[in-house]
């Protein structure tokens, strides 16, 4: 942890120890002293002047109406609308997509798409809610619409018209692509909503670099294993092992590591496959990002 440049040396002119005539009366007395003070002159002006008094009242009540109060008002409101965001979003972040789903690979990620909301709604959404994209090619005002809706089919919106919403189009007809929208952000006060997309494209043979294969025992498979066919698997160092392990469940054949702390490559799940004795045998590719 760094430490400040002169932490543990000496001290500041104006440290306690150096200076305690500044000591003499703490800020919390101060604090109480002025009130007293405040209190015994409100009390004298109330008593000796009290036309004076309710007029100098008047006067700043009228300020307060006219100049303050509007500001003070917004404020309020806004802190509101924020309140309220917050317990449909919370504090909780947008998840990055995952590299790879069900053999396909990450193409194109957009989180800050605005989408037309539909007007007065009340669904309550989260942050990371996973939406549904439907075509609607009989809409009566553009044949390419594309809804948005979420799992319990309620609809908040469309995509507007432009690039993003022919690439979904376009993914949507190739049973090999898929398209992920996720609820970035949404404020309820105005309807506005901001949804994260995620393009994948399946794997294709020319981006596999390296295939190899690792037998994992029963016992093994359950305790340690966590990935899935058709996902990324992580690869790490293990330092009492001495040797790059994948998911903790199968050493990394030596060959293979200089592609870990390449960026470029990362390892994928193409097949997994029980064998007779409760073993798998997993097979792994190395795929170009």
């Amino acid at each position: 942890m760094k430490q400040s440049k002169q932490e543990g040396s000496k001290r500041s002119k104006n440290s306690p120890q150096n200076n305690k005539s500044k000591q003499n009366i703490p800020i919390e007395g101060k604090g109480c002293f002025l009130v007293v003070i405040g209190v015994i002159a409100f009390a004298y002006a109330l008593s000796t002047y009290p036309k004076v008094f309710f007029t100098i009242v008047i006067i700043m009540g009228a300020i307060f109406g006219l100049i303050l109060y509007p500001k003070y008002a917004k404020k309020k409101k806004a802190e509101k609308g924020t309140a309220k965001v917050s317990e449909v979003s919370g504090t909780v972040k947008l998840h990055e997509p995952l590299n790879v789903i069900n053999g396909q690979k990450l193409k194109y990620f957009y989180k800050d798409v605005k989408i037309y909301a539909e007007k007065n709604l009340s669904v309550e959404c989260k942050i990371n809610d996973e939406l549904v994209l439907e075509h609607e090619p009989d809409n009566e005002y553009d044949e390419n619409a594309v809804a948005v809706l979420t799992y319990q089919r309620v609809k908040l919106g469309y995509l507007f018209k432009g690039k993003l919403q022919q690439m979904v189009l376009d993914f949507m007809k190739n049973d090999d692509d898929d398209v992920i929208a996720k609820i970035a952000s949404y404020n309820p006060q105005n309807s506005e909503i901001i949804i994260a997309l995620a393009f994948y494209k399946k794997i294709r043979n020319d981006e596999i670099v390296e295939k190899f294969r690792v037998s994992v025992s029963e016992n093994k498979y359950y305790e340690n294993y966590f990935s899935t066919e058709g996902y990324e698997v992580d690869v790490s160092y293990d330092v009492d092992k001495g040797k790059y392990m994948i998911e903790e469940f199968a050493k990394l054949p030596e060959r293979f590591e200089d592609y870990v702390n390449d960026y470029d490559y990362m390892f994928v799940i193409l097949d997994d496959k029980e064998n007779d004795s409760g073993s798998h045998s997993i097979q792994i590719g190395i795929v170009k990002r």
